[in-house]
Parts: structure tokens; sequence; C-alpha cells
């Protein structure tokens, strides 16, 4: 057979939870030299025999369609075989194929296989199988540059003689973690609709949505008469739908994935941090990160007056803002037409506070975002998150780029000074009679709050080198 006139490729999808591809490469094994396998486990490769090893394709994807795509890409045959790593050939399919091949269609042609499934390690009668973009099936390419791989034409041809032998999910187990899969590849391409349905319209068709899958696979498919593995199968089935609406909702509305995608589109960003002084300096990387990541967008700041100052001269800032630090009713009038003329894209409020959230609430921005450190993020168009107590408050900070999708570069505070504020820090150097090229550690023996007040007497015998201190 591998003297064959009529070239084919063999592309095997390799989504298996368990060692099926070794008997899947086995069975295929001095049949047809050219297989191409397409995995998204690095380690893959490295497991297989070296009489094994078929060219290989590193795909980071859950999608079975997604990497025959890969796998057609790579391919240099007009036929080609699509199957999975979890599917056997059998002998009186690999004699058709053999037959069919001969022939050269004059348009591209999609033939469909007929599939034995083993589920829960039981060969069932009646083919019971997970939905799919495109089934597995053998294609013929007539010209590779205008091709498009499409179920469409496949319902038009007839079967193939002979079968294919899928080993379903051998275990309640891994069938969860393959409808948790398929529920992925779904909420995945309804989020790439060019006009997603709105979530209320999802959430009603996927209500009916489950029983349907649940009758159609249990009655209409004969489930039924499987016994215990066709009822399973159906109960599957059906939750594949309410799964792939909870990790739409997760991944793209909670997660930030939404977000993500409108980046390109802001213009103007609001970001707020109604604190003290020490808390607006820690914010300045978040600042410098956004800029440089989205330099198409003006960035405004609401601070809280009297630390406006510190932002003074930062060229990553279009306008800054000053509200009082209580952010009450008065001051809410007040701030709000100054903000509503920046037209506001995307608003991040840095400190959730009650006040601030209210406030925030009020701004007629399309995005928000509300970050809240150690209680629940309440009003917010992405969920952050609470994970852990040891992070730095600049990395949960940073957190909020990551969540969209934008990786920060550093993370050092900083302050622009003025040639004023320079002049001035050199007079009182020469008239102090301090040394420039020395270190000099400033001391600020204050606290916000009492529990943070360490007191004058402490800092004193501190920078005197007292090693016990009262």
């Amino acid at each position: 057979m591998n003297e064959m006139k009529t070239p084919i490729t063999i592309i095997i999808a390799d989504l298996s939870q368990s060692d099926s591809i070794d008997d899947c490469l086995k069975n295929l094994n001095s049949w047809f030299p050219k297989i191409i396998l397409v995995s998204n486990d690095p380690h893959t490769k490295n497991r297989l025999k070296d009489d094994l090893t078929p060219g290989f394709i590193l795909h980071k994807s859950k999608s079975i369609f997604q990497m025959w795509e890969q796998g057609l890409a790579a391919s240099k045959t007009q036929w080609n075989l699509l199957i999975t790593s979890n599917e056997i050939i059998t002998g009186h399919l690999k004699n058709s194929i053999e037959n069919q091949i001969k022939t050269k269609p004059a348009t591209e042609k999609l033939f469909r296989i007929k599939k034995k499934v083993v589920f829960l390690k039981k060969v069932l009668k009646y083919p019971l199988e997970w939905p799919a973009e495109l089934p597995s099936c053998l294609i013929f390419i007539h010209q590779k540059d205008n091709f498009i791989l499409t179920s469409k034409s496949l319902k038009q041809t007839s079967f193939l003689t002979g079968e294919l032998i899928q080993f379903n999910s051998p275990s309640i187990d891994n069938g969860i973690k393959e409808i948790s899969r398929l529920a992925e590849v779904e909420a995945d391409k309804i989020f790439s609709l060019t006009n997603p349905p709105k979530l209320t319209t999802l959430t009603i068709k996927t209500i009916l949505k489950f029983p349907y899958h649940f009758f159609h696979s249990l009655i209409l498919k004969k489930g039924f008469k499987e016994g215990f593995e066709g009822i399973i199968f159906s109960i599957m089935r059906s939750i594949i739908s309410p799964l792939a609406l909870f990790r739409f909702f997760e991944k793209y509305y909670r997660n930030g994935k939404r977000i993500e995608a409108k980046l390109s589109s802001l213009k103007n960003i609001l970001i707020i941090k109604v604190r003290g002084a020490g808390d607006l300096i820690i914010t300045t990387p978040f600042i410098r990160n956004i800029k440089n990541l989205l330099p198409h967008a003006k960035i405004h700041v609401l601070v809280t007056e009297g630390c406006s100052s510190l932002l003074d001269n930062n060229p990553y800032i279009e306008s800054v803002a000053k509200i009082g630090h209580d952010c009450n009713k008065n001051t809410f009038k007040e701030i709000l037409p100054k903000l509503k003329r920046l037209k506001i894209d995307l608003a991040i409020n840095l400190d959730s506070s009650s006040r601030t959230t209210r406030l925030l609430k009020k701004i007629p921005s399309k995005i928000k975002i509300n970050r809240s450190y150690f209680f629940r993020d309440k009003n917010t168009d992405a969920l952050i998150g609470f994970t852990n107590t040891f992070s730095s408050i600049i990395e949960r900070e940073l957190d909020i780029l990551r969540a969209v999708g934008l990786e920060p570069k550093d993370k050092h505070t900083e302050i622009f000074l003025g040639d004023k504020e320079i002049n001035k820090a050199k007079n009182f150097f020469l008239e102090n009679g301090f040394s420039r090229n020395k270190k000099i550690v400033v001391v600020s023996p204050i606290g916000s709050i009492e529990m943070r007040d360490w007191g004058v007497k402490r800092f004193s015998l501190l920078c005197l080198g007292e090693k016990e201190l009262p």
C-alpha cells in the first residue's frame, strides 16, 4: 500500500485522556506512511516510540475541528483521512479507502464513515456519539488554496464500506472531563460569533436544549436500549449546553475576556484611587503599564484632594480630577459633570469601598471594573477575584490588566518632579551640608491610622542605631 500512486495523509487529532494514541498508531503502522499527529499535549511526542513517531504539530486547542485544520494546512496531499486518537480503522474500511482514492473527483468531496462506539467499556449497538463540528471522514481537496473545511457537503455523500471503532470515555470520570472539553469548545464558538446572542436569549435557548438533548439521545437515538450506558450518555449529553453557558459567562463575562476583545476600541480610561498619598504612589506602576499597553487610549485619574500634586508632570496621564476623601453627595454633583464630558469607555475603581462604588455606579462608562481585595466585588464587568493574602497591592492592581489579556512589563513606582522641585531639593542639600554622592534615608514618622503609628521616639532610636527599642 506504501507504493500507491495516489498519496493520502492521515491526520490524527489527539485529545484523548489515555494512551490510546499508541494503539491508534500501531493500527496504522505499515499502512500509510504519511501521518500528521496534532496534539495539545507537548509531552505526547516525547513518549511515542521512535518507530511510531509521525509528523507532529503542537496546537493549544481543545477543538478537534481546529486540530484538523492545522493538519490540513501542513498536508501536501489531496486525499486526507481525518480521525481522532481514540479511533481504530477496521480492515474493511482500509480496503474501502484504498479503492476510493484510486479515483480523483472533480471537486472537493467528503466521505462519511460509520462508527462502532465503545462507551464505559461496553460496545454499543446504537452509535451514541458526542456532538462534533465535523465527524471523522475521508476528504478530497481539489484546490488547497481555496478550500474551507466545513460539514455542509458531508450530508450529500454516502458512507464508505467498513467502520471506525471509537473508544469513548471508559469511565464516568472520563466522561465528565470530555463534556467539560465540549462545553469549553461550545463557549468559545459562541464568543467567536460576529453577533453573539444576548445572555437572556442564550439562557432561554439553553433551558430548552437541556430536555431536548436528553430525550433525543435516550429515545430517538435509542439510548434506552443500551441500559445503564445509554442513560448515563443521555444525561451527560444534555448537560453540555448548560455547562457551555456557564463557562461562556465565567470566561467571557465574569473573567474579563469580553473586555479583552474590546481593548482596541477604548479611547478614554478613568482610574479611580481615592486614598492617601502612599496608596496613590503605589498605583503609579498600574498607570504606566496601562498606558504603555494601550497607547491609543487617554488615561484620566480621579484622586483625593491634596494628593493630586503627586501626579504632576506624569507623562502617562491626560487629566487629573480631584474629589474629597468622603465622596459625599455634594462632591458627586460637582465631579460627575466633569467625568461625563470625558466620555469614559472604561472606568476602573482600584479601591472598591462603599463610597467609591456609589460614585462608580453613577459614572456613564460602557465598561466598569470594581476592584476589591478583601470584600465582595460588586457592580463590576470583570471579577478579578481574591485568591491569596500574600500578593502586594501593586500585584493585585496589575492583576486587573492580566485579567483582560494585558501583561505588565514592570512594577516600580515613580514620581515626576518639576525643575522647581529639583532645584529646591538641591538647595536644601547644600544648605544642610548633605553630600549628593551619598545615599540618604528619609523617614516619615507618621501613620494614617493608630495601629500603623510607630511613634517618633522609636524612629529616632532606630536612626541612632539602637538595637533594642521600647
